[in-house]
């Protein structure tokens, strides 16, 4: 018996933008008020995507997130993680952490090899808080001008929204993309 491991390209999980207006779950938490920009595993990419058979089983089993952003390095910004399921799922408060960008630039943008200038790799990933029944890791929590990443299982959630906030951090990042693997 072999064990496989799938490999590909990033994928986009949150288009380059300032931050976001957190989604409140006390009105908005339902699966009909999901945003359209959350992604959907079924397609795999907010950008460009790519209809799959509408089956209930998903491809992706565990799930990295790495963050870019800009204007320099050690710019600072905050993410949360949201979560629906298949078919009118609630929303689920999945973690919060926060992210400081390192001095490795993204030369081109891994999804479509377009130059960009001024963007770079988090390097440094914290999970502050979580909400989920497998555990999340960042892997990278001091810095190595590397790229940090959070792992976890995605247990069968289908639809994901990565959210950022730059309010109230101490130097904050321009804007934040959101790119994602699966395994």
């Amino acid at each position: 018996m072999f064990l496989t491991t799938t490999t590909h390209r990033l994928f986009v999980a949150r288009a380059a933008a300032t931050e976001d207006t957190l989604l409140d779950l006390t009105t908005k938490g339902d699966f009909a008020n999901k945003p359209v920009t959350a992604l959907d595993l079924q397609t795999r990419d907010i950008i460009t995507p790519r209809d799959l058979p509408m089956g209930a089983e998903l491809r992706p089993n565990g799930l990295r997130f790495m963050f870019c952003g800009s204007s320099a390095a050690n710019k600072t910004f905050n993410w949360h993680l949201k979560t629906w399921g298949n078919e009118n799922w609630p929303c689920k408060y999945v973690a919060t952490g926060t992210g400081i960008l390192g001095s490795q630039a993204v030369i081109k943008y891994p999804h479509n090899g377009v130059a960009v200038a001024n963007m770079f790799w988090a390097d440094t990933l914290v999970v502050t808080w979580n909400n989920w029944p497998k555990g999340i890791s960042a892997t990278d929590t001091t810095g190595h001008d590397s790229v940090a990443e959070i792992w976890l299982d995605c247990a069968g959630s289908r639809f994901w929204l990565p959210e950022i906030i730059t309010t109230g951090t101490a130097d904050p990042a321009a804007a934040i993309a959101c790119f994602y693997g699966y395994w």
